[in-house]
């Protein structure tokens, strides 16, 4: 009986785990990943375009991830519009993501067919925006995999008899690379921060001149300074 109870309350344990980890990891990502991809300027108009489809991703999909796992509430079961929209979105951002990685390998067999009088011909800019590619590449690979290599374990045991504690242990792998998955639409700011020397540059800039209080100059009244002469 009691070994039966220590069961029920590891299972009720791992349970509660999985919500913390989809609300914790979720705002995480949800956070970091707005303030990424934030940017008022980048090194293309299709990079520029991926920011803007990473962040309605990760608004829809974290914001609806959080509410389902966390907290048992299913936004998509109840509106429709909401349904529409994130199905809609995250499959167009998906296809955007996978666009890019082939744009990226693309790039990158093109390199190898220059010659290196040719790559020093190569812009600063150019190069910025070959070496991001081939960052966000891996990012991919980094965030994907796993998530697919969840994916294929769930389905291949799908029909596999399994306890309740198993079952709540994989609900745990389940719900982190939940989240985990969404890391790929949160790299784009870093990315570029590793990348960009200059774009380094204005990230210090903007957080200097919001960290660093506002100077204030003090202007003597008039009559102060006719007196004072």
């Amino acid at each position: 009986m009691s070994s039966t109870n220590t069961v029920a309350s590891a299972i009720l344990q791992l349970q509660v785990i999985s919500q913390d980890i989809s609300i914790a990891l979720g705002f995480i990502l949800l956070i970091s990943g707005t303030i990424g991809n934030w940017k008022h300027n980048a090194s293309s108009l299709y990079i520029f375009v991926k920011s803007l489809f990473d962040l309605f991703v990760l608004i829809i999909g974290v914001t609806n991830q959080i509410t389902r796992l966390g907290f048992n509430i299913d936004l998509t079961a109840q509106s429709r519009v909401w349904c529409k929209l994130a199905i809609s979105l995250i499959n167009i951002t998906f296809l955007n993501s996978l666009t890019f990685s082939v744009f990226s390998f693309l790039t990158y067999r093109n390199l190898q067919t220059l010659t290196t009088q040719d790559r020093h011909s190569l812009s600063t800019l150019t190069r910025q925006v070959i070496s991001l590619a081939l960052l966000q590449v891996i990012t991919l690979l980094v965030f994907q995999v796993p998530y697919a290599i969840v994916q294929i374990y769930t389905l291949v045991t799908i029909n596999l008899a399994k306890s309740t504690y198993r079952q709540a242990q994989e609900q745990v792998v389940i719900y982190f690379f939940h989240g985990y998955v969404y890391g790929t639409f949160t790299c784009s700011f870093y990315c570029y921060c590793i990348v960009s020397k200059r774009f380094r540059k204005e990230v210090f800039g903007v957080l200097t001149r919001f960290l660093s209080p506002p100077r204030t100059t003090q202007v003597q009244p008039r009559h102060q300074r006719t007196t004072q002469l």
